[in-house]
């Protein structure tokens, strides 16, 4: 059985169509992330998962949407060492998912 908690990721490069998709997940941490992807609305989508780290992350220059949180349980979604700036919108937050529970740079 397969269990989306405490799960730690360094030195990827993933080229993919479509962005991450993180559900249910607890305490996952993303270091020296690179991640170019196709579709980039979004780049992470996130339902009901709290604790994700990401630093070091890199995506697409013109992404559309960087992060899309969902649910009531989404929180502590932190960003640290990462440049912004390539993105035209950062966060969307909805069902129940607030955007001042989660840390960007």
């Amino acid at each position: 059985m397969f269990t989306n908690k405490n799960i730690q990721l360094s030195d990827l490069f993933i080229h993919t169509k479509a962005g991450v998709d993180i559900e249910e997940a607890k305490n996952m941490q993303l270091n020296n992330f690179h991640l170019n992807v196709q579709e980039t609305k979004p780049v992470v989508y996130i339902l009901n998962s709290s604790a994700i780290y990401f630093n070091k992350f890199e995506f697409n220059k013109n992404t559309q949407l960087l992060l899309d949180i969902q649910g009531n349980r989404t929180k502590n979604i932190v960003l640290k060492n990462t440049s912004l700036q390539n993105a035209v919108q950062q966060l969307k937050a909805g069902f129940g998912a607030s955007e001042n529970a989660n840390q960007l740079n």
